[in-house]
């Protein structure tokens, strides 16, 4: 979730980083179904709340004129 959240307000600044955040956070999810820590249902739930959260804090910093 976190790795999703991060990816996706760093791509907001820095969008020629793009393949790079969403390679690294792929990479982490899939990293958590092979080594047996999470279900693929946990990892795609995480990937939704992270890209929610993501969305949310932009458009709240948005809103409050920081961006």
């Amino acid at each position: 979730m976190t790795a999703s959240s991060v990816a996706l307000v760093l791509t907001y600044f820095y969008p020629s980083l793009e393949i790079a955040l969403v390679f690294l956070a792929l990479s982490i999810a899939l990293s958590r179904i092979v080594l047996g820590m999470h279900f693929l249902s946990d990892v795609l739930a995480g990937i939704v709340l992270g890209v929610a959260l993501g969305c949310c804090a932009l458009t709240t910093y948005a809103s409050l004129g920081f961006l």
